[in-house]
């Protein structure tokens, strides 16, 4: 498994948002897993780890 970063835009008071490029599902086993970590301006830190069998939500990109 590759964790890899990306670019959050604000969507809210305390609401990002992030989208994810997977690849085509026929090249993987179906399964995703999301990694969180939050640091705020004091330096606090929050990590949230949670597996999933299956996408919890898929956006076509050329419908946004």
């Amino acid at each position: 498994m590759t964790w890899q970063p990306v670019k959050t835009k604000k969507s809210g008071r305390s609401e990002y948002t992030a989208v994810l490029k997977h690849p085509r599902l026929q090249h993987t086993t179906g399964a995703v897993t999301l990694r969180t970590e939050g640091v705020d301006a004091a330096g606090n830190t929050i990590t949230n780890h949670q597996p999933r069998l299956r996408p919890h939500r898929t956006v076509n990109r050329d419908t946004l």
